[in-house]
């Protein structure tokens, strides 16, 4: 049974910013039960099928976003919570130094106070005076271990927040991919319908129907590219709360550190911004991510089953249990250090080198060619996790595959 949308929340709630490892699942997304056989059906019950297919995604996928820009909007909460509680420290410091610099203040000091007498000690107004800095260095000691604690407690409950937002940010993204998957399902479904007929009508000379078939061929080529739209957005929005929060020292100032004599380097007046909150997410300019991308265009310009031109079989062959990534690890790292996204080809390795294409084969004899950008996966006797397109290109789920090493020629 396919992993559950709850049971795949729950695991994404509990993992770190560091979890590039891929969630697997038994087997693929199942379609519903009337998609099992969905040959029997024309273009019209299909196309209507996919337009409210096309709406579910649309819902899921603005979800998602909203769900994403509130997690950062919590995380900007929590910066300025950490550099509350970094200001507040800092005000301990002080206090501390200034009694290591300066000392207890000394009795016989009062002899300069007003009503000494003489060198004699002090008079009435003299030690008034001394009982009332005791009492004001007391209160800000006190007042500044209140702030500490009040700041401490608000940071907490904002951790808890922004943990919550990032889970409940990152479940909505994996519904969207979810429902974008069943949508796909539906379309290669109608696309293979469309050609059907476009080659029935064409051998029929009947011009009518080829013309209709062509529109519709046309009509579902555009559906396509508006998932991918949808997709494409999904993963930039997500992709900077599933890349998890950095550490408060690369998004704060680093208040404790500062010098505990300047009472103007112990907080900013500066936003803090979601960005800085958060571990910096891959540039696509970088010479990794290009290469990585160039691949990946030659993966998409590769017809199902085939090999990518250039490329041919080393002899290095893996077996074993294959399955897929989790819908919640939409965005997340990967090794290759770019973010997931689950309508690229691509999977997760432990025997090969980062970079490296395989083509993947089921018992079934259905193949696709695929790019290492991960490590994994970790349960034993696996060898192979795919991104969600791959697994849906060849039916996988979980099972037994043949993975081929392939090089440049």
């Amino acid at each position: 049974m396919a992993v559950t949308l709850a049971a795949q929340g729950a695991a994404v709630a509990g993992a770190g910013p560091a979890a590039a490892t891929p969630a697997t699942a038994t087997q693929a997304p199942p379609p519903a039960s009337s998609d099992a056989q969905p040959t029997g059906q024309d273009l019209a019950t299909l196309s209507a099928r996919l337009g409210a297919a096309e709406q579910q995604v649309a819902a899921a996928t603005l979800s998602a976003q909203a769900a994403a820009d509130g997690a950062l909007r919590l995380r900007t909460a929590e910066i300025a919570a950490e550099q509350q509680v970094a200001t507040a420290r800092a005000g301990i410091r002080r206090q501390i130094w200034r009694v290591v610099e300066g000392g207890p203040v000394d009795p016989a000091a009062v002899v300069l106070l007003p009503g000494g007498a003489g060198g004699s000690g002090a008079g009435p107004e003299g030690a008034d005076l001394l009982a009332q800095v005791q009492r004001r260095r007391l209160d800000r000691q006190r007042s500044s271990l209140v702030e500490a604690r009040e700041a401490s407690a608000q940071l907490q409950a904002r951790r808890a927040q922004a943990a919550s937002g990032r889970s409940s940010a990152r479940a909505r993204a994996g519904a969207a991919s979810l429902a974008a998957d069943r949508a796909r399902r539906l379309l290669d479904t109608a696309r293979a319908k469309a050609a059907d007929d476009a080659a029935a009508a064409a051998r029929a000379r009947d011009a009518a129907n080829t013309a209709a078939a062509l529109a519709e061929q046309e009509r579902l080529a555009a559906l396509a590219l508006r998932l991918d739209a949808a997709n494409t957005s999904l993963v930039r929005a997500i992709a900077p709360v599933a890349a998890g929060p950095a550490s408060p020292s690369h998004a704060t100032k680093p208040a404790d550190s500062a010098d505990p004599t300047d009472s103007t380097s112990a907080s900013s007046t500066d936003a803090p911004s979601p960005a800085a909150g958060y571990q910096a997410v891959a540039s696509p300019d970088t010479p990794d991510a290009a290469r990585q991308a160039a691949l990946l265009r030659v993966l998409d310009a590769t017809s199902a089953g085939q090999l990518p031109a250039g490329y041919h079989p080393t002899g290095q062959v893996v077996t074993g249990l294959g399955s897929w990534y989790g819908p919640g690890f939409v965005g997340s790292p990967t090794s290759s250090g770019t973010p997931y996204d689950p309508e690229q080809l691509t999977c997760a390795m432990l025997t090969v080198p980062l970079g490296t294409l395989v083509r993947v084969t089921t018992a079934a004899g259905r193949s696709v060619t695929v790019l290492v950008t991960d490590h994994g996966p970790y349960e034993p006797g696996r060898v192979v996790d795919l991104s969600m397109r791959a697994n849906r290109a060849v039916d996988l789920g979980l099972g037994t595959v043949r993975v081929e090493v392939l090089a440049p020629r």
